[in-house]
């Protein structure tokens, strides 16, 4: 058990007058606050503001809005969303916008979910395909120092990993206002001596306060087989993320002045996306001797993106509007492998490389209506 313990004593040594609190006299007495830590030994696991890690446990208990807040554990970091809950969050880290994480590398399951060449934007990272309680832990690294987080990692980065196993099933329903209505189930098996299974379904539905309902839909499985331990093993895993939604662009404030349009009001009922991520992964570890260890991992991921806004509604073409919509479709390979090497219980060596291939076959934006590009 650990408790941490904080006395506090004060004396007015130097005053005639007795000490006054909220405007009530009386003698200050010593006041102790004791708490007890959480179950998980979380001793050494942040060094720094910049660098640490988040375990479940942390999270556990924590009212999360969106799938990406679980990045909001990181400290200085902000997450917040507009125009559809399919759509890419925008990122805050440490006062600046790294709007949809141009500057900022996020990995699942050692894959890199930021997009290059993207059809809306240069880094775009979609995190809504997550479901926080399969979590067991994000490793987090801000600044530009670290050589292994690559591209996009300028203000830093997340490595995002899922548990490799689960003694427990958890089935969860959950219904709110505005139409939201979640379904969960995650849970594991252990398979052989030293294997294990975790999968995870969700399915989400949510119209939010819009007038023209947010209609978000979203499905979502995850499966991992892990075989091995700390020591020595690895570990395969599937993910399947399909989402549809409509838009919830801004509006004329002058129209809301004058009445015409109300805060949830929208001017385009069309706008709107739908995306999908199939991802396959293998992660390899191995301790070579007690200071020493080798990584590898491997993915492949199947993505697709289609998002439609207006954003000046008619000023430009007054019979068929001025909405766009932004493309993106592309198959991605990679993989690294890593040595790495202790010194000391802060330093350490690493070296490695990896590698990414996206094969693009359709990225742009083009004039459309109702979501059909003309």
């Amino acid at each position: 058990m650990k408790k941490l313990t904080l006395s506090v004593a004060i004396a007015a040594a130097f005053s005639i007058n007795p000490a006054m609190a909220a405007g009530v006299a009386g003698e200050i007495e010593e006041v102790m606050v004791s708490g007890q830590a959480l179950d998980s030994d979380l001793s050494g696991k942040a060094e720094a503001a910049s660098v640490g890690t988040v375990l479940a446990a942390q999270i556990e208990h924590r009212p999360i809005l969106r799938p990406a807040e679980i990045l909001e554990t990181i400290p200085g970091m902000v997450i917040t969303q507009h125009s559809g809950g399919g759509k890419a969050n925008q990122y805050f880290l440490r006062g600046f916008n790294l709007d949809h994480s141009t500057d900022f590398a996020s990995f699942v399951e050692g894959a890199p979910v930021n997009m290059v060449t993207h059809g809306h934007g240069q880094g775009y990272t979609d995190l809504n395909f997550l479901m926080p309680e399969l979590l067991d832990r994000l490793v987090y690294k801000k600044g530009p120092y670290y050589a292994s987080s690559g591209d996009f990692s300028s203000a830093g980065s997340a490595n995002i990993y899922y548990a490799k196993k689960k003694d427990t099933t958890k089935i969860k329903l959950t219904i709110g206002e505005d139409g939201y209505q979640r379904g969960l189930i995650v849970g594991g098996a252990d398979i052989g001596e030293d294997g294990s299974l975790v999968y995870g379904l969700e399915k989400l539905h949510n119209d939010g306060p819009w007038t023209n309902p947010d209609e978000l839909n979203k499905d979502n499985a995850f499966l991992k087989y892990t075989k091995g331990d700390n020591s020595s093993g690895f570990s395969v895993s599937g993910l399947y993320y399909d989402s549809d939604w409509d838009g919830t662009d801004q509006i004329p404030q002058e129209l809301v002045k004058d009445g015409k349009l109300g805060r949830y009001d929208s001017l385009d009922e069309s706008t709107g996306g739908e995306t999908h991520r199939y991802q396959l992964s293998f992660q390899q570890w191995a301790d070579l001797s007690d200071t020493s260890r080798i990584k590898s991992n491997l993915y492949v991921v199947d993505y697709q993106l289609q998002l439609s806004g207006n954003f000046t509604y008619f000023l430009n073409d007054p019979v068929r509007g001025d909405q766009i919509t932004q493309f993106d479709d592309r198959m991605m390979y990679g993989g690294e492998v890593s040595w790495e090497k202790d010194f000391a219980d802060i330093h350490l060596l690493e070296v490695g490389g990896g590698f990414r291939y996206d094969d693009i076959s359709d990225v742009g934006i083009g004039k459309s209506e109702d979501r059909i590009v003309y």
